[in-house]
């Protein structure tokens, strides 16, 4: 009976659509039905219920596409933790080179080393940082020239 009986989404039972015909069994049932139909019309209620199915997961999980763009700064999460009191992310800033979907390919700013991480494991560098020497304000060196209203000091 299992495989007689219509799926929700597609309308159709499995034996219906892995054989294209309709088996006799102890549902009443029209014996005559064009499959190059129903094929058409499965696949697109099973597209439309999938999509409705991933806008709902989205939304439940606040689901949102990533920002990040080439040449931006960003940290790479530490994935080997010393102890419960490390940080999340390493403190060396990082420079997109390359972004494809969720795949992003990372150059370190001291070492030059090249790595591939996937958007989850990143975090953008917020705001304009600047460097004082010797905790004077006079001796600051820009780290980014892009906008002088909103500097940071560290």
């Amino acid at each position: 009976m299992y495989n007689s009986t219509p799926h929700s989404v597609t309308g159709k039972s499995p034996a219906e659509l892995f054989y294209r015909r309709q088996f006799r069994d102890k549902f009443p049932s029209i014996v005559d039905v064009e499959f190059a139909e129903v094929d058409s019309e499965t696949r697109d209620k099973d597209t439309e219920m999938k999509a409705k199915g991933k806008e709902y997961a989205d939304r439940r999980r606040h689901a949102t596409e990533s920002t990040l763009q080439g040449g931006e700064k960003v940290y790479v999460e530490n994935m080997t933790k010393d102890n419960k009191l490390s940080t999340m992310f390493n403190d060396v800033p990082h420079t997109i080179i390359n972004k494809e979907g969720n795949d992003v390919e990372l150059q370190n700013d001291d070492s030059g080393q090249r790595l591939r991480r996937n958007v989850v494991h990143l975090k953008r560098v917020e705001g304009q940082w600047k460097v004082c020497e010797d905790g004077n304000q006079k001796d600051c060196v820009d780290t980014n020239d892009n906008n002088d209203d909103h500097k940071q000091t560290t």
